[in-house]
């Protein structure tokens, strides 16, 4: 999983990214590929202590890191994360946006409470397409952008005790 490939964009080298769940899991992995890269890398993650590492390791590589610690369960709240992302890199140029977070709660559906169903749909759906939706404009302003957005197999066959993930992952 360290040889992550993008194959639609061979040249990244300072191109500017949106990368959200970037200080675990797959997005670490990502995020190493970036700076591996030399791309500059706006990693959003609740976890101001991973974004520290993370963004270390992204420099350490030959890009830059650019850490953001933003819930992005709080959907109404992503023109705060846009503003934010704004101040800090003193424009908004983005080249590709990576909707790479994810939670999962893993229970009998029975066992999920409202505010557990909630929280799946906002952070794996909901904030995807929003934080898309207000990044969309300004890269067909400039012309060009990818998106990408991290999905699972489980979005394809549901699996038992995780079927609330699976919805949002087909989403």
């Amino acid at each position: 999983m360290s040889n992550i490939e993008f194959p639609a964009m061979t040249n990244i080298k300072g191109k500017t990214v949106i990368l959200t769940g970037a200080s675990r899991g797959i997005g670490e992995f990502i995020a190493r590929e970036l700076g591996r890269k030399q791309a500059t890398v706006i990693c959003v993650s609740r976890s101001q202590e991973g974004l520290q590492k993370i963004c270390a390791e992204i420099d350490d590589l030959g890009g830059k890191g650019i850490g953001i610690a933003f819930d992005i369960s709080k959907v109404e709240r992503m023109p705060e994360l846009i503003y934010e992302i704004k101040q800090l890199t003193g424009s908004f140029h983005v080249d590709i946006l990576i909707n790479n977070a994810s939670i999962e709660i893993y229970r009998a559906f029975l066992n999920y409470s409202l505010q557990d169903i909630q929280l799946v749909l906002s952070v794996n759906l909901l904030a995807a397409i929003e934080l898309t939706r207000l990044v969309l404009p300004q890269m067909l302003k400039q012309g060009s952008g990818h998106i990408v957005n991290i999905t699972s197999l489980a979005g394809k066959k549901g699996h038992l005790n995780d079927s609330v993930y699976s919805a949002s992952k087909a989403g």
